[in-house]
C-alpha cells in the first residue's frame, strides 16, 4: 500500500497541469501519462487522495477560476 505522501507526489503533476490548463480540455488518459500510471489506477488514486473524482477536481477548479474572475476582473461582461 502507498503511503499518502508518495501517492500525492504521484499526483501532483495532474493537479499542476489542471491548474495551469483551465481553459483547455484535459483528459484523464493524458494526467495518468503524465504520472505514469494507468488511467484507472490514476482515477483511483486520485479520488482516494483529493477525495473527489479527475473530472468533479477539473470542473470545481474551473467553476472557482471562474468565480474570481467575475468578482475581480475590472472589465465588464456585456448585459
Amino acid at each position: 500500500s502507498e503511503n499518502y505522501d508518495s501517492t500525492l507526489r504521484k499526483i501532483k503533476p495532474a493537479t499542476d497541469y489542471i491548474k495551469q490548463n483551465l481553459c483547455t480540455p484535459v483528459y484523464i488518459s493524458k494526467l495518468a501519462e503524465m504520472c505514469g500510471i494507468s488511467a484507472d489506477r490514476f482515477a483511483h488514486l486520485f479520488k482516494k487522495e483529493v477525495g473527489i473524482s479527475p473530472h468533479k477536481y477539473i470542473t470545481d477548479v474551473r467553476i472557482r477560476q471562474a468565480k474570481y474572475l467575475l468578482e475581480y476582473s475590472h472589465s465588464r461582461l456585456p448585459p
